[in-house]
């Protein structure tokens, strides 16, 4: 099995959704963009509420998910250059 068949509904990514906007507009989006659109504008909007909490003098702390997740070192010897 592969990785996208090991997550729950992956192959529903390529369906095409119809549907129409506020304004009763037909559009039809694959659903993989659409989903990624999401998950791109959530960041922008919370880029946008880290910016404001700073002018308002708010520490926000650390922002980047690569500081956040725990040094996987596992996979630093997998990439090392140096011999184990």
């Amino acid at each position: 099995m592969d990785e996208c068949q090991a997550v729950r509904g992956c192959h529903d990514l390529d369906h095409v959704l119809v549907y129409a906007n506020t304004k009763g507009v037909a559009a039809q989006w694959n659903f993989f963009s659409l989903v990624m659109h999401f998950f791109n504008h959530q960041t922008h909007h919370r880029g946008q509420a880290t910016t404001l909490l700073s002018q308002a003098g708010i520490d926000v702390g650390v922002t980047d998910l690569l500081m956040l997740i725990p040094n996987d070192d596992c996979c630093m010897k997998l990439y090392s250059s140096e011999p184990a």
